[in-house]
């Protein structure tokens, strides 16, 4: 959800975006599923997506996986 309030004119002290938030969120409580009030709030289905790419995994950064460190040898 963090993305609503990024892309938000005033970020997360955006007005409108805590107001949607309040309004498809917390207004509706249990009276709907979940799953569709944040889909609402989004704007569009949900993803895991965004976060993977903030943190640098998602698909738009796909990079090759770190070498896996050799087993000392043997003596």
């Amino acid at each position: 959800m963090a993305t609503v309030f990024e892309k938000a004119k005033d970020g997360y002290l955006d007005k409108t975006a805590g107001m949607r938030l309040r309004q498809e969120i917390y207004q509706q409580g249990d009276s709907r599923d979940v799953n569709v009030s944040i889909e609402k709030f989004l704007g569009r289905k949900q993803s895991i997506e965004p976060f993977l790419k903030k943190i640098g995994i998602g698909s738009a950064g796909k990079t090759e996986p770190p070498p896996v460190p050799s087993a000392p040898e043997a003596r």
